[in-house]
């Protein structure tokens, strides 16, 4: 029982000894660096080989450099008041409006950019461990799903899931930028919570950052996974990474939750 008890952070000091920990109908995931290793991030790279694309790079108004500054500057910005105001933004209409000041688009639907822009930023593999806890929760019949904050539409995120995890489809692919809201506000939980169909007892939430994933699905009643990936997250602030005062169930290899969920159903009792 201590190996099993060791993952419940902050049972015994929350909740009633009599609290029973049932197992869940669904296990809801975030995307980067809880599914996927994202390597480290390179705009300028996704910038160029979306420049590759247009008709005459050589005919535009601006120079590369000028290019890669103008796109670093607005999505710092955008990105700082999405975080501020929980929300968030659409990476089609950035590049919308970057084609608008060059007066040209490459000859490809927006998608097909965004992918291109994705792969050629960073490569991605699935997390250690990942493919192997997912046959075992299709086995053992978990639904499964992903919620991520992220810029990019749905359908590009969807296309990146596949080409890690092809052999894994999830129930639903729930991606911020759809719904402008992001986490850790309860309302893009709930969202997930209706696309699911379930009370937020039946679900639980696992992914890799302190406010957005684990407070936040706290904040909506569903049960925190703080997955602590072994890799550095190099969007992550220090503040994202310290130890929240709430019950939730830290993991660092993706086999313990398979563990945790075998030994279900818990009482908070038995971790004492």
């Amino acid at each position: 029982m201590k190996l099993i008890a060791k993952h419940f952070t902050n049972f015994v000091e929350h909740l009633p000894e009599d609290y029973v920990i049932e197992r869940p109908e669904m296990v809801l995931f975030d995307y980067g660096h809880t599914l996927s290793h994202e390597d480290p991030y390179d705009r300028n790279a996704g910038i160029n080989a979306l420049l590759d694309h247009l008709p005459d790079r050589t005919k535009l108004p601006l120079t590369d450099e000028e290019i890669y500054k103008f796109a670093e500057e607005f999505q710092l910005k955008v990105w700082d008041l999405c975080d501020k105001y929980r929300l968030e933004y659409y990476f089609q209409h950035f590049l919308q409006m970057l084609w608008g000041t060059l007066g040209q688009k490459p000859d490809m639907d927006l998608v097909e950019q965004e992918m291109t822009y994705w792969w050629n930023t960073s490569h991605a593999q699935p997390m250690e461990g990942i493919n192997e806890l997912l046959a075992h929760l299709k086995s053992e019949g978990y639904r499964t799903a992903v919620l991520s904050n992220i810029s990019y539409s749905e359908a590009a995120l969807r296309r990146r899931i596949a080409a890690i995890i092809p052999e894994h489809e999830f129930e639903f692919v729930l991606a911020t930028s759809e719904v402008i809201v992001r986490k850790p506000s309860r309302r893009i939980f709930d969202i997930a919570l209706r696309m699911a169909d379930l009370p937020p007892s039946a679900l639980w939430y696992c992914g890799d950052n302190a406010i957005a994933d684990v407070q936040g699905a706290h904040g909506a009643e569903i049960r925190p996974v703080w997955y602590r990936s072994p890799h550095e997250c190099d969007y992550h602030r220090d503040t994202e990474k310290i130890p929240p005062d709430l019950p939730y169930i830290q993991i660092t290899e993706w086999r313990e939750l398979g563990e945790i969920l075998a030994a279900l159903p818990l009482r908070v009792a038995d971790f004492k």
